[in-house]
């Protein structure tokens, strides 16, 4: 059977009739005309092919077929409802999967210890986070956005600056030590050795290793 919607609205029109127990009452919960509501359910039952309900000047009550039709329809009529109160409160309420293209060093550095409050506060979000090292094409890789350091890459992306840092390259005095003082950032080495001892690529930074290896003895002199 098609869609129509005039079969639709005569359905609500039934189970507006059965609820106020009148076709008077309803009338009145649907802004009608209670012969209008007459004429609505004479097109259902005309449409359906069955009587819906027996009615007189004094009773109203619903055949066999009509009960039996207002116990299939009226669970899906709830669903439409819940439906659309879900769909109003879509509006107001943060659900859904954000799936984010993110810098390796910006997710351990900055997102690693926030993503737990965030997900505290928007329990109905599904948050992906995706490390890459490349921003890439958003739309095509299905992101929603992407989290990186520095100027934003060219193409037509919507940018924008969530807050400034200062980035240090800094270097152990014992691995200076091995390595030999280096005085510009372009001839030091470009992996360094994370805490695990896992080899980590190093994120391009303005200043010098002699500058960083100062700030890294200033830091660890005891007291």
């Amino acid at each position: 059977m098609p869609y129509d919607g005039r079969l639709l609205s005569g359905v609500t029109v039934l189970m507006a009739v059965v609820e106020a127990g009148s076709m008077a009452r309803a009338a009145h919960t649907l802004g009608m005309t209670a012969s209008g509501v007459g004429r609505a359910i004479q097109r259902l039952e005309a449409r359906i092919g069955v009587r819906l309900l027996d009615r007189t000047t004094r009773t109203m009550h619903l055949t066999d077929e009509g009960r039996r039709f207002h116990e299939r329809v009226g669970p899906h009529l709830d669903g439409i409802e819940e439906a659309a109160v879900e769909a109003t409160g879509a509006t107001s309420v943060v659900r859904g999967r954000l799936r984010v293209n993110v810098d390796p060093f910006f997710s351990q550095l900055v997102l690693a210890g926030h993503a737990g409050r965030f997900l505290a506060l928007y329990p109905h979000l599904r948050l992906e986070l995706i490390m890459r090292d490349a921003v890439g094409d958003l739309v095509a890789d299905g992101f929603d956005l992407a989290l990186r350091f520095g100027d934003p890459p060219a193409g037509s992306f919507t940018a924008r600056k969530l807050f400034e840092t200062r980035v240090l390259t800094v270097a152990a005095p014992t691995y200076i030590q091995r390595r030999g003082g280096r005085s510009t950032l372009p001839t030091c080495p470009t992996m360094t050795p994370s805490t695990s001892g896992t080899p980590r690529t190093a994120v391009p930074m303005s200043g010098n290793c002699a500058a960083a290896t100062r700030c890294c003895r200033s830091a660890s002199r005891p007291g």
